[in-house]
């Protein structure tokens, strides 16, 4: 969004963004917000407002995506979560949600957009498959995004053999670097798959994370091996 559009539309807001910020400020918690830090959710301004007073807010909020767009913009924890908040999955289209994606911040943010709009956007198996192909800095949260997406939509027909199989090299990858934004994401996604998909062979999967990991990795992936197992 250029300055000037923006600041256009700031003052079209203006109002409402005040009243959003008394109400930011009310909610305000200084504790969370420090352990929100410490957790590495690092935000420019963090009121450490708690998400079901976020969700109360948003109900109160006009459901209209140019606010919700200026508002994903500021530097500001709770008006990025609002955003998700107002935005309606029917209307996101393919082109908006990779544009999110490649601008998340924090894994806050992530899971939060992943939770809200992902998950339920009619063409979540295509960004599933284009969130793996686009192969995000490990040292990003948005690298977490197609193992939290995969994580929601484990036991649904939309994630295939073929998929798993497809992406493989790219999890493996992921799995082992010693510098990934969070390796944990990757296991519970694939233990996810596991326990729900017992059709789905994840043999080939194991066998690469086996061999190609070490310590913590390689414990993570032996249970997720044995589990698999079992499921067969």
């Amino acid at each position: 969004m250029s300055k000037s559009i923006e600041e256009t539309i700031e003052g079209k807001w203006h109002e409402t963004l005040q009243q959003i910020r008394l109400q930011l400020r009310r909610g305000m918690d200084g504790e969370t917000s420090t352990n929100q830090r410490k957790m590495g959710l690092d935000y420019e301004v963090n009121f450490g407002v708690n998400l079901l007073r976020l969700q109360e807010l948003a109900k109160s909020l006009p459901k209209e995506e140019e606010l919700a767009d200026l508002m994903w913009y500021k530097k500001v924890r709770e008006m990025k979560l609002l955003s998700l908040m107002m935005r309606s999955v029917d209307a996101l289209t393919m082109e908006q949600a990779l544009t999110l994606a490649d601008e998340v911040e924090t894994l806050e943010v992530a899971e939060q957009l992943v939770f809200r709009l992902f998950r339920r956007a009619p063409f979540a198996a295509e960004l599933l498959s284009t969130l793996f192909e686009r192969k995000y800095d490990r040292h990003t949260p948005s690298a977490t995004l197609p193992y939290l997406l995969l994580n929601h939509l484990a036991g649904d027909e939309v994630v295939t053999a073929t998929l798993i199989e497809q992406a493989t090299p790219q999890i493996v990858a992921d799995f082992v670097a010693p510098d990934f934004y969070s390796s944990s994401v990757i296991y519970h996604a694939l233990v996810k798959v596991a326990s729900l998909r017992p059709d789905i062979d994840l043999t080939p999967l194991c066998n690469e994370l086996l061999s190609k990991s070490e310590g913590v990795s390689k414990e993570l992936a032996q249970q997720l091996t044995e589990l698999a197992q079992e499921q067969q």
